[in-house]
C-alpha cells in the first residue's frame, strides 16, 4: 500500500518498509511547504494591497 501524506506510518508493521518512511516524510514535508507557500503568497499579496491603498 502505498504511503500518502494522509496515512500515519506503522513503524511496527512488519510489511512497513524504509522506502514507505522516506515517502511518508517526503509527502508531509511537500504538504508543509505548500502550505508555507500559501501563507506567504497571502501575506505577500495582503501586503502589496496594504501598499497600494496608502
Amino acid at each position: 500500500m502505498p504511503i500518502t501524506h494522509n496515512v500515519i506510518p506503522d513503524f511496527q508493521c512488519p510489511a512497513y518498509t524504509e522506502d514507505d518512511a522516506v515517502s511518508y516524510l517526503l509527502a508531509e514535508r511537500v504538504e508543509a511547504l505548500r502550505i508555507r507557500r500559501e501563507e506567504e503568497s497571502k501575506c505577500y499579496q495582503c501586503h502589496i494591497r496594504d501598499m497600494e491603498n496608502e
